[in-house]
């Protein structure tokens, strides 16, 4: 049985998380899904079916084999990364001929390639579920402090005392590593600096560095070669980012190759106390969530001081200075004095620079994929009046 990740239409719902990676590139819960998937499934080859434009980079990171033999499991690159959801789509589709959907939304089908897509629809028995997709970018962010108990259990089936240290990870002296309340997961060749405080559930990747007296509260995933200072709680952070100083991070999700200036500091509670809504696609959407922070896209960088408010966006590729007050279009400069466009070439020459810091080569692949994103969201700097010109500070 071959696995396959296939992204349905929805995918747009999660942008700009989804704008630069596919569905199942999401981390969530100290994992993403191809990676959950791919320990879960040992012996079941995993393909990929992704937005055209993606495609190139998703593969640069993830194998994609060609469709070999007769039955595959089809499931939603969407679905949230827990152990229990796998283990249940495993369990209802033993048999091929199995839809299971979620609403009017297809979670996973176990399919045999012999019969036609005619004969699949007509045959195939459709079962109900609960198996949670994500819908909205606030949804990883709930769902990461949820199933990360759980999850780092499954990763890590010998913790001791709630605890999981990696191979040469380096714990210096005076550092807190609470369990009381959840485990804590370290990645290989981490090194956690003096006077560090974690309380569990989180989960901290490989490669990564922890900064002198960086507070790192419950319901946080940390992915590799990432560097984190400052205060840090219920939020995801991609690989390859820095918030490396004081600052506060809460309810928020973080994306790769970003840069957090000295001082950032993000709302994730209103003044009223209420419910934070979020604006999609131009349409504002409550959460129901009284807690909920940013959501910034790969690529993008706050100077020293920034404020941003709750539930703002910044997509992918912008730069700000100063205060977040409205959602941010991809490849946009913002400081005191208004937005400019953030310039593609710019952005190409930043992305160089930052890869040879971190000893990766660009490639024409993702010189492309911002190019494409560029140009696809250029109705939204449109929209919000985004100025081509310098930046001015």
């Amino acid at each position: 049985m071959q696995i396959i990740l296939f992204e349905d239409k929805e995918i747009k719902n999660l942008y700009p998380i989804t704008l630069t990676r596919p569905g199942f590139d999401i981390t969530c819960g100290g994992t993403n899904l191809y990676n959950l998937a791919k320990k879960y499934f040992k012996a079941s080859p995993i393909s990929f079916i992704v937005r055209d434009y993606i495609k190139q980079t998703a593969e640069q990171k993830y194998d994609n084999p060609k469709l070999r033999g007769q039955e595959f499991l089809l499931i939603n690159a969407s679905l949230e990364p827990s152990i229990d959801n796998v283990r249940e789509i495993k369990k209802k589709t033993i048999k091929p001929g199995v839809v299971l959907e979620n609403g009017d939304r297809v979670v996973a089908a176990r399919l045999e390639i012999k019969k036609t897509r005619k004969q699949v629809l007509e045959l195939g028995k459709v079962q109900k579920t609960k198996v949670k997709l994500f819908a909205y970018p606030w949804d990883i962010i709930v769902s990461n402090k949820k199933i990360l108990p759980d999850n780092i259990q499954y990763l890590a089936p010998k913790l001791k005392e709630g605890l999981y240290i990696g191979k040469n990870v380096d714990v210096s002296k005076n550092v807190v590593l609470d369990t009381e309340n959840g485990p804590i997961y370290i990645g290989d060749n981490t090194k956690i600096f003096p006077f560090v405080r974690i309380e569990g559930p989180v989960y901290i990747g490989s490669n990564c560095k922890i900064k002198t007296f960086a507070d790192i509260k419950d319901g946080t995933t940390i992915a590799d070669n990432c560097k984190v200072g400052g205060e840090v709680e219920a939020s995801v952070i991609e690989s390859y980012s820095n918030k490396q100083h004081a600052g506060f991070l809460g309810h928020a999700y973080v994306g790769s190759w970003v840069n957090i200036g000295a001082g950032t500091a993000n709302s994730d509670l209103k003044n009223t106390y209420g419910t934070i809504k979020m604006e999609i696609d131009g349409q504002k959407i409550d959460t129901g969530l009284q807690f909920l922070g940013c959501v910034i896209g790969d690529h993008s960088k706050t100077g020293i001081n920034t404020s941003i408010l709750t539930g703002k966006t910044m997509d992918v590729n912008c730069n700000v200075i100063g205060l977040v007050a409205d959602n941010m279009p991809s490849f946009t400069n913002l400081t005191p004095k208004g937005a400019t466009e953030y310039y593609l070439e710019q952005a190409i020459k930043v992305q160089k620079r930052m890869f040879e810091r971190r000893d990766i080569q660009q490639t024409a692949a993702d010189k492309k994929l911002l190019a494409d994103v560029f140009k696809t969201t250029a109705r939204e700097r449109k929209v919000m009046k985004v100025k081509k010109g310098d930046v001015k500070v």
